[in-house]
């Protein structure tokens, strides 16, 4: 009967290290206003619609934020959103109410992992600015300074086997992410396998030299050179 301490319950069962902070443990529903204007109201019904996304919401909108969760976004070293799905996983905690001004407010590296891969339904011919772009438009400016993006080159037959379901790499579109003010890092941070995902492991390294250089101020190009020589 309480979101938090059956947080904590399957935590302890799962062995999770670090701790699992609801942004909202008031009840909801994700909707999204597609372009032919419809609403398709649900998460796992949104990606199937059929129809492409024009923005995302909450009902009731504006929920109240857990104040732990406020919390942990104060005290923060570092606020990593992604990877995941962009309309049904990220941005339903950004629509939560003060989370993203806080998120706006701190001062710390603040970091976009984009997805490798765009995901039918919900991100179709994205680009990583679009991305940028889709999370700005629902919560703001100033909530990323940092876009960590894969380098890994896919096989073929991976390829392949993801066009079959429509989805594509996610093209990193540099101009524009640099006309947006954000600091782009490229790191190899998959493995070139069957699957288009991230590596957990090699990605949690990145993830850290980025926090670090960002603390001391590295320029980008320095750090970039840096993960591409020792990121194996």
């Amino acid at each position: 009967n309480d979101i938090e301490e059956a947080l904590d319950a399957s935590s302890k069962i799962l062995k999770v290290r670090g701790r699992v902070i609801p942004s909202t443990t008031e009840s909801g529903v994700l909707s999204a206003e597609m372009e032919d204007a419809s609403i398709v109201r649900g998460e796992s019904c949104i990606p199937n619609s059929g129809k492409r996304i024009k923005n995302v919401f909450l009902e009731p909108a504006k929920p109240s934020a857990e104040g732990a969760a406020l919390q942990a976004i104060d005290d923060a070293d570092a606020i990593i959103m992604g990877p995941g799905s962009l309309y049904t996983s990220i941005m339903p905690n950004l629509l939560v109410d003060k989370i993203a001004e806080h998120i706006r407010a701190s001062n710390k590296a603040k970091i976009y992992i984009c997805n490798v891969m765009t995901q039918p339904g919900e991100t179709d011919g994205f680009s990583v600015a679009d991305h940028v772009q889709a999370i700005e438009d629902h919560a703001g400016k100033d909530l990323i300074n940092m876009v960590l993006v894969n380098e890994s080159p896919l096989s073929e037959e991976t390829l392949a086997q993801y066009a079959k379901v429509g989805a594509v790499p996610v093209k990193v579109d540099m101009n524009r992410l640099n006309q947006m003010g954000m600091r782009i890092v490229r790191a190899n941070l998959i493995d070139n396998v069957d699957k288009a995902i991230h590596n957990s492991d090699r990605l949690g390294k990145v993830v850290m030299d980025v926090v670090y250089a960002m603390q001391t101020d590295i320029e980008p190009h320095i750090l970039e050179y840096y993960l591409r020589k020792d990121d194996n």
